[in-house]
């Protein structure tokens, strides 16, 4: 048998029936496909997305646990070195116990030549002391032997100092009082002195007195002192 036109025309539109049926098949693999890819591809973006938050996250923990590290670091650097501190000042310590007995020897030590320092001058204030009342005594006793020449009443005031009561002449009217001071070095000081006489009358007899020690020649001179100064108020 031939094969007809006609055959062949048929032929070609169930080809060409077929090449659409596999071409709309296409399309639709094609369509599904592309969905198919769009919702994965949304998926895999949302798994993107998570893992990029979940390694933030990690990032996030990394940096807190380096801080956390490094602050144990610091923490233990500082505990080093209070142990360090510590120890040093715990070595001191017990280089200062151990010098304590040799440092309390030497206190002590020092203590007794101190107090034999203030015995020493306690014992010689003590002696100067004693000179200085037996020098006023002896002063007293003279005073009190030339009296009725002198017309001199004394009265100790302290231990250290005389009241001196000059009558001139037996004239109750014309009354002088002095006060002779010694000092810790034996010198002798006039304080009190009614009716004031002159620096130029006083300081001489006072350098003579701790010059000679004369306490009679020092009266003497006051009583003379005394009738100039009367004698001169008096014309």
């Amino acid at each position: 048998m031939g094969v007809t036109i006609q055959d062949i025309q048929q032929r070609g539109i169930r080809f060409s029936e077929t090449i659409e049926a596999c071409k709309a098949e296409f399309d639709l693999w094609t369509q599904r496909s592309v969905e198919i890819l769009t919702k994965q591809q949304e998926v895999f973006s949302s798994k993107i997305h998570n893992a990029q938050e979940h390694i933030g996250k990690l990032g996030a923990a990394e940096r807190e646990f380096r801080e956390e590290i490094l602050l144990k670091d610091r923490i233990l650097e500082e505990e080093n070195r209070l142990e360090e501190d510590r120890s040093a000042e715990l070595n001191q310590l017990r280089q200062r116990e151990r010098a304590l007995p040799d440092t309390l020897s030497k206190l002590k030590v020092d203590v007794a030549q101190k107090k034999g320092q203030l015995a020493s001058v306690q014992q010689n204030y003590e002696m100067q002391k004693a000179q200085r009342v037996a020098t006023l005594e002896g002063m007293q006793k003279r005073a009190l032997k030339n009296k009725e020449f002198l017309g001199l009443a004394v009265e100790r005031i302290a231990a250290d100092h005389l009241r001196f009561n000059l009558v001139i002449d037996g004239k109750c009217n014309y009354e002088c009082i002095f006060s002779v001071y010694l000092d810790p070095h034996s010198s002798y000081h006039l304080e009190q002195c009614d009716p004031p006489l002159p620096s130029s009358l006083t300081a001489p007899a006072i350098r003579q007195l701790n010059r000679t020690n004369n306490f009679r020649c020092f009266v003497l001179t006051l009583r003379k002192a005394f009738l100039s100064e009367q004698r001169r108020t008096t014309e």
